[in-house]
């Protein structure tokens, strides 16, 4: 099957049409808030944060978004301020 853009569905068959595709996402979608995590609270080893969180402000925004630069970014974000 080269060139071709397949996926396994819940059952564990290979989606190939695009009908089928859309089926197996849907399936995994549905399927993911009624899992349990593999990690248990025991396993984390933050630290907990205590006091009032930062403010975020719109200078705060103007500077970070400066700093993106557009060739670059992952996605493309529109934002107003």
């Amino acid at each position: 099957m080269d060139g071709v853009n397949c996926r396994k569905d819940n059952s564990g068959q290979l989606s190939v049409t695009d009908e089928s595709k859309k089926n197996s996402w849907k399936q995994h979608y549905e399927r993911l808030p009624n899992e349990e995590s593999p990690w248990s609270s025991e396993e984390l080893n933050a630290d907990a944060v205590q006091g009032v969180p930062v403010q975020v402000n719109v200078d705060m925004v103007r500077e970070a978004t400066a700093k993106v630069k557009p060739d670059k970014a992952a996605a493309h974000w529109t934002y107003s301020i």
